[in-house]
């Protein structure tokens, strides 16, 4: 498949997707609705978090019109951060929300003072074998590809 016909079904998979996210956004809101206590917890920062999911959403649909496709998908990694800083925003502190915080359901701290230790060896030895495993491979990808 080339480019051009990847980023044909890209833009016209978009475009069909505006009643499926218009659905689902109409669900969230009943949801939230009905919850008293998330209903609280989402207030404080609903307005914001909308506008700029919505600013996503309508810059994706405006730059698929365009011939670019890194700005559709900055902008759909930009929707994803949007997401996850509201799912935090509604959690933040608890761990299990509004019932247990992450200061209640943490270990002790000699047991976090183990796992620190213990990461601060494992991870270098992790990024080092996989800097040789590259550094091993490098150059052995015929130019024309593994289908020729």
């Amino acid at each position: 498949m080339g480019s051009n016909d990847m980023l044909r079904s890209a833009r016209h998979f978009v475009a069909g997707t505006g009643i499926v996210i218009a659905v689902l956004l109409f669900n969230f809101a009943g949801g939230i609705w009905s919850a008293a206590e998330l209903r609280t917890a989402v207030y404080r920062h609903w307005i914001s978090l909308s506008a700029l999911a919505v600013g996503c959403c309508a810059l994706i649909l405006a730059s698929l019109k365009r011939n670019s496709a890194r700005l559709p998908f900055l902008l759909g990694f930009g929707l994803f951060v949007v997401g996850i800083c509201a799912l935090l925003d509604v959690t933040y502190p608890d761990i299990v929300p509004f019932r247990l915080s992450m200061w209640e359901a943490s270990s002790s701290r000699l047991s976090q003072a183990f796992l620190l230790a213990g990461e601060a060896i494992v991870t270098p030895v992790v990024i080092a074998y996989s800097l040789f495993a590259y550094w091993v491979f490098r150059g052995k990808t015929p130019a024309q590809g593994w289908d020729s």
